[in-house]
């Protein structure tokens, strides 16, 4: 049986931010229209996550960039190390710029 709320509400305060993992990720991801068929739409996505300061405070530096045939979307983000809230955050995306 489903859940009748289908949103959760996260504060900072229930984030353990010293449990955070730094590092660069690899990821494959893909479409298939049934358990048979083949692979569709494959992208390769980087992701970086680095702990470094900004502006002299500890933040959290997330990269990633999207690949499929080329760089579909790339985006870099700065959080606040403390509250993981957005500092800056700019994207690109290949349809739109």
């Amino acid at each position: 049986m489903a859940s009748p709320i289908d949103t959760i509400n996260i504060k900072a305060g229930d984030l353990d931010m010293k449990a955070l993992q730094t590092g660069s990720y690899r990821y494959i991801l893909y479409n298939q229209q049934t358990k048979q068929s083949p692979a569709q739409r494959i992208t390769l996505v980087k992701i970086n996550v680095e702990a470094k300061q900004y502006h002299n405070k500890p933040a959290i530096f997330v990269s990633q960039q999207w690949d499929r045939d080329t760089i579909m979307h790339a985006a870099s983000s700065i959080f606040n190390a403390k509250d993981f809230s957005t500092i800056l955050h700019e994207s690109w995306w290949k349809r739109l710029g």
